[in-house]
């Protein structure tokens, strides 16, 4: 059956040819030839919006049925069977179809099905997770529903167990932080993107696997990575932010998505653990770590969340460069996610048997908090092709373009 006429004239717009005209022209002093304006593509912000909305009321449906039928029955084999026999599997297949269903071409568009991500991991801490130290969610039925109606986590007060209240004023820094990362990422397109986001000179193509390890080591290499890693960061800041802030309208606190990885982490466990993406390492952290931590040592619990998080990203990209019908779209290599994050617990292991060395002390207690940011990055950076190469090339960030203001040189 197909869609009907209103949702096709939605998703009409395909949003993968940035087709705009600029609003105006004017030069700028000291640089040569014309430039002009693109304003925003409505048409992306509309399915982006009707999708988030979709996925919210199902994913309310969701939390009432793993309610009942996993949480007040955890431990029983039902519990099992429907987790893993109906809930996991039928949400893991979700994008697929509905990207074939609304034929979606957009690659971010489509990574906006979250989700199966949401759903999954929630899905696994709903079984795994011993009653002693359930989330305060499960207290209450509302409490339930509004974990799950929202990506980025609600913050609970722990002695009245309902939700925190968010103030006036942090309300605004929200919103102020939200506009300032959309006009960072709207600069940052301008000035990369005429370079296909890899301004550095490098003889070796990011999404490919032939780099040597002098490649990785290249100044332009490591400094293409860095800005993919701020295109990575400013991108899911942003967006991660802007979902949450709908929650945060109703008056309710949401955990930060970000916490200045990039120029304040001191060390990879503090950057993974505490400051990168808060929203994936709270579900890895609940989902698989914690069930992983209860039977086995903590050190085979980070490389289990590592390696679920290598499977996880795996997934993603499957689906937002999945090819139907006569779509063609971008092959992704893949394993380079798995590779990539198992690198990072490979080094976030030998941090927790090395950190305690003289030199590493010394370093933590006289170097400047930015030093020693960068030289963590500069243990993800050589390889940080692997994560990003296949985003630039199929596409990823090139079809965010089009919901940015951007300034282009015309001739």
């Amino acid at each position: 059956m197909p869609p009907p006429d209103f949702v096709t004239s939605i998703f009409a717009d395909k949003l993968t040819v940035d087709d705009r005209d600029p609003s105006f022209t004017f030069s700028l002093p000291f640089f040569e030839g014309e430039y002009g304006l693109l304003t925003p593509s409505l048409s992306f912000w509309t399915q982006l919006i009707v999708l988030l909305v979709f996925q919210t009321v199902i994913c309310i449906g969701l939390a009432l049925i793993i309610l009942h039928l996993i949480v007040k029955k955890r431990g029983s084999v039902a519990s099992y069977l429907v987790g893993y026999g109906v809930i996991i599997p039928a949400v893991l297949s979700f994008p697929y179809a509905i990207i074939k269903y609304l034929d979606i071409q957009n690659v971010m568009v489509r990574f906006v099905l979250y989700m199966p991500t949401l759903i999954s991991f929630r899905c696994l801490e709903a079984m795994h997770c011993s009653q002693d130290k359930a989330p305060i969610a499960e207290s209450s039925t509302s409490n339930y529903i509004l974990y799950y109606s929202c990506l980025v986590e609600v913050k609970y007060d722990s002695k009245t167990e309902k939700p925190l209240k968010l103030t006036e004023i942090e309300l605004a820094r929200r919103l102020w932080r939200i506009v300032s990362q959309y006009f960072m990422l709207a600069g940052l397109y301008s000035l990369v993107m005429k370079h296909s986001f890899a301004p550095f000179d490098c003889p070796k193509e990011a999404h490919s696997l032939d780099h040597t390890i002098p490649d990785m080591l290249r100044l332009g290499h490591l400094g293409n990575n860095l800005i993919g890693a701020y295109l990575m960061y400013l991108t899911l800041s942003f967006s991660q932010s802007a979902v949450a802030f709908a929650i945060n309208l109703f008056g309710f606190a949401t955990v930060d998505v970000m916490r200045n990885p990039l120029l304040a982490s001191t060390s990879p466990s503090d950057f993974w653990s505490r400051r990168w993406n808060q929203v994936i390492h709270s579900m890895l952290k609940r989902g698989v770590f914690k069930p992983v931590a209860q039977s086995f040592s903590r050190t085979l619990a980070v490389v289990a969340a590592f390696i679920a998080s290598g499977l996880l990203h795996e997934y993603v990209w499957s689906f937002i460069f999945f090819q139907h019908d006569d779509v063609e779209t971008f092959t992704p290599g893949y394993g380079k996610s798995m590779l990539f994050f198992a690198w990072n617990g490979i080094v976030m292991v030998l941090e927790n048997l090395i950190s305690h060395w003289p030199i590493f002390q010394m370093m933590k207690s006289t170097l400047p908090t930015p030093v020693i940011t960068h030289l963590v990055l500069l243990l993800a950076l050589p390889v940080g092709h692997l994560f990003t190469g296949d985003l630039i090339e199929g596409g990823y960030f090139s079809d965010f373009a089009v919901a940015l203001p951007l300034i282009v040189r015309l001739d």
